[in-house]
């Protein structure tokens, strides 16, 4: 009897220590070693959005990095520092320097900031690395500070093309604060300008740091009012100012454009604009229309892990990430991999610190690159990068991607050149098509050609379920384009169509200021694929996705359309009709946005396109439902088996009838479920542990009688005791394990 006891009591420990060793998070799991890094950034004041968006971003890659299974012996935290202004970041590195636990710094935010800073990074050798300091002097001379997006030079030049080339503009104005960080911004620009062909109308400067800072403002938006034709005003200035400037001058109506460096592209740029009445009551009031260039454009992030960031940072945070976010998390990014790559002993924090800024300095070539969702990222001998810059609009509080974009050539020759399709494509189109085309130029000695931007959206009108068993379904929508210049919208194939669509005459068009709308309505048949595995309570999402003919991504890509499509009365594509009935199925929500489709190309390697996708989610209606009516015959079966344990041993006969036919039982359930469920989903996974329960008891069931017909009452008595409490332990544990993977599902169905 002493064995049984022993046999039971070994199943009850092993049990229990395989439920804690699989837990996500095991107690028995000890971390090694603390690693802090420092992140210097406005937490409050005018500029905390800005901050806020740093801490986000870096936060965000620290999750995506643990949740990867990196640095499984090693704790990240991040020590947060207000940064405000020069003062506050000269005592915030003094700081980080006395405290020796940073072993490295992400920040500061601006170039003024960072500068001073610098110098004590540099007095310590504590390795910094800014995402948003554009000053060319913070990384010359400083081995320490190394920058992952690019200076103000090569903001300068883009700012110039794109007003030349982009905007279309042949003349331009300057505003410029004459300090030692914007006066480099103006003659840069100035310079670039004119080898451009642009000409300079005016040039406007003002101190920021004068007492008459508010008068001079005041008497240059009098001379920009007698001005006939200041072309577009470049803003060589501070957020600030720039703010106070736009709001003096801009409003709806005004005749000429406004273009910006990357500060202009900030969140912290757009929110000083809610503490006037104006912007408050109609968004975009002063700001629709100003340029600016940015890092990083949400909307025409279609790489994988960028449409990752994104999702992700919109499910967090409810808008899309602003160039801010997304660089510090690539900061946080390229720190974490030197930290790893640098094999830091945590002994000695200088050394530890020499370490990580050497394996910083090593990421140097595109090979060994730091693949970031913003590019890939490799510094220079002065620990700059150098890459391309997006173009971009602000848009009711939305910065949005020009129409016109320049990327780097594309470092594969049958991706990057004139395919033979495109060149097909090109012959053909004729003069439409090379209209579009802009000719390749170099900016600071990389090539760069012109991306076209095509906006896309879908409105759905109605869904209908035609084939379950084929998963085909109906679809009734409405598919819009708007582009700048000529684009045939036509030549376009779906991925999951049954048949070829044709997009025949257009339901709606129209156009303005060069920019052209048209719609049309589609009636298709689309395939999906059925994701069974938990059901009933599954989830199911309907795809239409599209792709260009012939244009490749290093030519077009399709950007999803937040604006209201006009003749559909001011509903936008949040597609509220498609939440009406659809027999069995509740639409949840509707995500629009981009990807890239690989096709066979005319050599070995494949072609890349941009693709559009509008995927409708679903969520079964009666899922909850369903699943307890086929659970409820297993729950039966689970109370018969509890049964056996009730039954007096001197009934060894009932006690064989209880526990010994439920292992048909079982067989037949499973035998009748495969054949009646429209696939074994959640249900699949419940037999395995009830096979396990049921030869559970039948052993235990015919240990009783064993021992009954030897007499050995007593340890009868004991064995159905802890009989009992290992089939309950089991039952528990079991359900618990089972259910834990499907309880967000259940959570959500039940309560909304």
């Amino acid at each position: 009897m002493k064995k049984i006891i022993f046999i039971i009591v070994m199943i009850l420990t092993l049990n229990t220590a395989a439920i804690l060793l699989f837990l996500p998070a095991s107690p028995f799991y000890i971390l090694k070693q603390t690693v802090y890094i420092a992140l210097a950034g406005p937490v409050n004041g005018a500029d905390k959005e800005n901050g806020e968006a740093m801490r986000r971003g870096a936060e965000m890659c620290l999750d995506t990095v643990r949740n990867s299974g990196r640095f499984k012996n090693k704790k990240i935290r991040i020590l947060v520092y207000n940064d405000r202004n020069k003062r506050t970041a000269i005592s915030i590195a003094s700081r980080i320097a006395d405290e020796a636990k940073a072993i490295t710094v992400l920040g500061h935010f601006d170039s003024e900031s960072s500068l001073a800073a610098g110098t004590i990074y540099k007095k310590n050798g504590i390795p910094a690395i800014t995402a948003s300091a554009t000053s060319e002097e913070l990384t010359h001379g400083n081995e320490w500070y190394f920058r992952v997006v690019p200076g103000e030079h090569l903001i300068s030049d883009y700012v110039a093309y794109g007003v030349r080339n982009l905007i279309g503009s042949t003349s331009s104005s300057i505003l410029y604060d004459k300090n030692e960080h914007e006066g480099p911004l103006k003659m840069r620009y100035e310079a670039i300008s004119r080898e451009l062909g642009i000409s300079i109308r005016n040039k406007w400067e003002f101190d920021s740091s004068s007492d008459n800072l508010e008068r001079r403002l005041y008497n240059i938006i009098g001379e920009l009012g007698s001005v006939e034709e200041p072309g577009t005003i470049y803003c060589a200035t501070r957020v600030a100012e720039g703010v106070r400037f736009l709001s003096s001058c801009r409003y709806p109506g005004t005749d000429y454009s406004v273009a910006g460096r990357d500060s202009f592209a900030t969140p912290s740029f757009i929110s000083r604009f809610n503490d006037y009445p104006y912007e408050k009551e109609n968004p975009g009031y002063y700001t629709d229309g100003i340029y600016a260039v940015s890092p990083f454009i949400s909307y025409l992030a279609d790489g994988e892990d960028a449409r990752a960031f994104s999702r992700e940072f919109v499910r967090k945070y409810g808008k899309e990430p602003s160039w801010v976010a997304a660089c510090y998390y690539d900061a946080m990014l390229v720190a974490l991999s030197a930290v790893e790559r640098a094999e830091i002993q945590g002994q000695d924090i200088r050394e530890d610190r020499r370490r990580v800024r050497k394996a910083l300095a090593a990421f140097n070539e595109r090979d060994i690159a730091v693949r970031g969702i913003t590019g890939n990222i490799y510094f220079d001998k002065e620990g700059n990068v150098n890459r391309t810059l997006s173009f971009g609009t602000w848009n009711r509080h939305r910065f949005l991607p020009a129409f016109s974009q320049y990327q780097a050539l594309l470092p594969n020759p049958p991706k990057a050149g004139n395919t033979g399709k495109e060149k097909a494509y090109t012959e053909e189109a004729g003069a439409d098509s090379r209209e579009s085309e802009k000719e390749m130029i170099e900016i600071q000695g990389k090539a760069v050609t012109c991306l076209r931007v095509v906006y896309a959206g879908i409105y759905m009108n109605k869904i209908c379920i035609k084939d379950r068993e084929k998963s085909v379904f109906e679809a009734d929508f409405y598919l819009w384009f708007r582009f700048n210049g000529s684009f045939d919208d036509t030549r376009i194939r779906f991925d999951d169509a049954l048949e070829p669509v044709i997009l025949e005459k257009p339901v709606m068009e129209k156009s303005r200021d060069g920019i052209h709308t048209r719609a049309y309505r589609i009636l298709a048949d689309f395939r999906t694929d059925s994701d069974m595995k938990n059901y009933p309570l599954d989830r199911q999402t309907l795809r239409i996705r599209f792709s260009h003919k012939e244009l490749t991504r290093q030519k077009l890509i399709y950007v999803p359309d937040v604006a209201e499509l006009p003749f559909l009365n001011g509903k936008t594509d949040k597609n509220k009709m498609l939440l009406q009935d659809i027999p069995g199925w509740k639409a949840e929500d509707i995500v629009i946005s981009g990807d890239i489709a690989e096709m066979p190309g005319t050599g070995n390697e494949p072609l890349s396109y941009s693709r559009f996708s509008a995927e409708i989610q679903l969520q079964r209606k009666d899922g909850l439902s369903l699943l307890l009516k086929y659970i409820f015959p297993i729950l039966t079966l689970i109370i018969m088996l509890y049964v056996t344990f009730q039954i007096p041993a001197d009934l060894p006969g009932a006690i064989c009838f209880v526990s010994v036919p439920p292992a048909a039982v079982l067989s037949g359930i499973r035998l009748f479920y495969g054949y009646m469920l429209p696939a074994p989903g959640i249900i699949a996974n419940i037999f395995p542990f009830l096979y396990l329960l049921t030869g559970m008891t039948i052993i235990i069931s015919l240990l009783i009688c064993i021992l009954h017909k030897r007499k050995a009452d007593t340890e009868v008595g004991i064995l159905k005791r802890w009989g009992k409490i290992l089939y309950l332990f089991t039952v528990l544990a079991g359900g618990g394990l089972l259910s834990y993977p499907y309880w967000p599902l259940i959570r959500e169905i039940s309560f909304g």
